[in-house]
């Protein structure tokens, strides 16, 4: 127990380090964690303290569902203010991007656009607030497309589920509608687009017309143009994937196994106390 709770934690802690890698390339955007896991990922140093919860299940097959319990609308004029958000979480061995990343939140912000066009529609006229044109609240060549369409990351989500998703985004948009949530949304003078950043991408979103690369990564995942017609959310997935459960990916100078999605339920390995879990990050294990 000693040894795996050692190797957690370490493999928590380099996970850390490459979510603020991340975060540095984008100063100026806020991170949150996805609760529960991501709050382990999310140094309390750069993170928002606002409470987020995208939940895994509710974009499970079949089910994408838009969750009025778990609305996050709170996100939306946080966004709005920054220009766009991140967002980081992590899962266990066998994904390189949890559900809660890969389909829960690209549902959340289809949905959330479909609502910003329907009020659109309804409005029949752009808001401007005194602004030029070109910068009203409701741009009409972006929303045309992002009230429709569910984005997901590639070679992640099969375009048969995509479609499936989009199929159910109809139903989604006028749940919300009808909801009393709706009247508190507010105007966004773009729609939402999610882009994933995972250990593996060799490149990150080039936001700003400017070119980022990871030194530690090896396929490329994203690579996208700030064109200023979307805020993006950037989920990040936090954990390098492995082929077991205590993948020994470490160097020879280091002491631990590395585990991937440490965070992930760790109801079911951190059942000791906080000096235990403090002294593990300090002294090194017997191992066989």
């Amino acid at each position: 127990m000693a040894s795996d709770i050692y190797s957690r934690l370490h493999s928590i802690k380099e996970d850390i380090q490459f979510v603020l890698t991340v975060a540095k390339q984008y100063p100026h955007y806020p991170l949150f964690a996805n609760q529960r896991c991501g709050a382990w990922y999310a140094d309390p140093t750069r993170a928002r303290p606002e409470f987020v919860y995208f939940k895994s299940t509710d974009g499970h097959y079949g089910i994408w569902d838009f969750n009025l319990r778990r609305a996050n609308l709170h996100l939306l004029p946080i966004i709005q203010a920054s220009k766009g958000m991140l967002l980081v979480d992590s899962t266990r061995r066998g994904k390189s991007i949890p559900d809660a990343l890969s389909k829960t939140v690209p549902l959340w912000c289809a949905v959330i656009n479909g609502a910003q066009t329907q009020r659109r529609n309804r409005s029949r006229i752009a808001i401007t607030t005194g602004i030029p044109e070109r910068e009203t609240l409701y741009n009409e060549d972006a929303w045309e497309e992002y009230g429709k369409r569910v984005f997901i990351p590639p070679d992640v989500i099969s375009e048969s589920e995509r479609a499936q998703m989009e199929e159910r985004l109809p139903e989604l948009v006028n749940k919300f509608l009808a909801s009393s949530f709706f009247s508190n949304m507010p105007d966004l003078q773009w729609p939402l687009r999610p882009l994933w950043i995972t250990p593996q991408s060799s490149n990150i979103p080039s936001l700003n017309h400017s070119s980022s690369r990871l030194d530690q990564s090896t396929t490329p995942l994203a690579n996208v143009q700030m064109d200023q017609s979307f805020y993006p959310v950037i989920c990040i997935s936090a954990s390098k994937t492995g082929t077991t459960d205590m993948e020994q990916t470490r160097a020879e100078h280091l002491d631990y196994n590395y585990v991937q999605g440490s965070g992930d339920d760790h109801e079911s390995w951190s059942m000791v106390n906080n000096f235990h879990l403090q002294d593990s990050l300090t002294h090194t294990p017997a191992r066989a």
